[in-house]
């Protein structure tokens, strides 16, 4: 199967209303969900990647999948120093997910801001986070990331097993200089996330909000290049990661059946064309950072 089974991740928060700026007020509903773990099942797919904050995900996902091993991460500490009192408050968090996922333990535990790691008084975190796998309750640990800044500032303080960061046809800023390379001779596993960009790289550019007509020259540019190619954005998306040899797993938003049923077909092709993109390169973050999305 191509590896489809050890490296393809489903990302569980579009079953929360609202997630993704091209899926706002949309719900997964009941029948699909079914379908969609039909697909799962069939394909022997074990990984997921969940939080405590995508609504009701955990619980539809401990409902329908027995056999799985789920990254999770830890929600941003909002307080300027953390205290003993944040810790008892996310250990909370971390044995309810694990009841409402219905597992023994995590495959990983991610931070969802790897900044709480440099507040006054992180070494309580890290403790914290160090017993958790040395106990079991967790494989590995790792942070999430959107830039190159985030995992430098960190690196010296805290052993990290997994990395999350974007990487997309768009969003090639953390390919340069090596750094995937890099990471893999520290023996971290790379985990390539927002590879659809939220969704928008497979809608029509005239269909996006508004927000996104400051860049639609970049996006006619990127859907005349993939027409050359003569293949579909999502084929052509998925292609342009799995031609990255030092990317371990990759996480995939499902809106539907159908869209996981053509991943599945892609990773399932014996011949991956390479997809090599005359598109030059976006450094534009309104464009490439969600966050800053209006």
């Amino acid at each position: 199967m191509n590896g489809l089974s050890k490296k393809l991740i489903i990302g569980t928060a579009q079953f929360k209303i609202g997630y993704g700026i091209t899926n706002l007020n949309k719900k997964i509903d009941n029948n699909e969900v079914k379908k969609i773990f039909r697909l799962i099942n069939n394909n022997n797919i074990e990984y997921f990647d969940s939080a405590p904050f995508y609504g009701n995900s955990e619980k539809v996902l401990g409902d329908y999948q027995n056999k799985k091993k789920i990254i999770t991460k830890i929600p941003m500490i909002k307080d300027k120093i953390i205290t003993k009192k944040n810790i008892i408050k996310i250990r909370k968090i971390l044995f309810k997910s694990i009841k409402n996922l219905n597992i023994k333990n995590f495959y990983s535990i991610l931070l969802h801001s790897s900044t709480d790691l440099l507040k006054p008084g992180s070494n309580y975190l890290i403790d914290f986070l160090h017993v958790l796998k040395k106990d079991k309750i967790t494989k590995k640990l790792g942070i999430s990331i959107y830039e190159k800044e985030d995992f430098d500032k960190i690196e010296k303080k805290f052993q990290i097993d997994i990395i999350q960061l974007p990487i997309n046809i768009l969003d090639r800023r953390l390919i340069k200089n090596n750094f995937l390379k890099d990471l893999k001779k520290k023996e971290i596993e790379i985990h390539a996330r927002s590879i659809f960009l939220q969704g928008i790289l497979l809608e029509k550019p005239y269909k996006l909000p508004p927000y996104f007509n400051k860049f639609k020259q970049t996006f006619l540019s990127l859907t005349n290049e993939i027409k050359k190619k003569n293949v579909p954005m999502l084929n052509a998306s998925l292609n342009f990661i799995l031609s990255i040899n030092e990317i371990d797993k990759i996480i995939v938003g499902i809106n539907s059946s159908q869209q996981l049923n053509d991943i599945i077909k892609v990773f399932n092709l014996k011949n991956k064309k390479r997809i090599s993109i005359k598109v030059p390169y976006v450094f534009n973050k309104k464009l490439l950072d969600p966050r800053l999305w209006k």
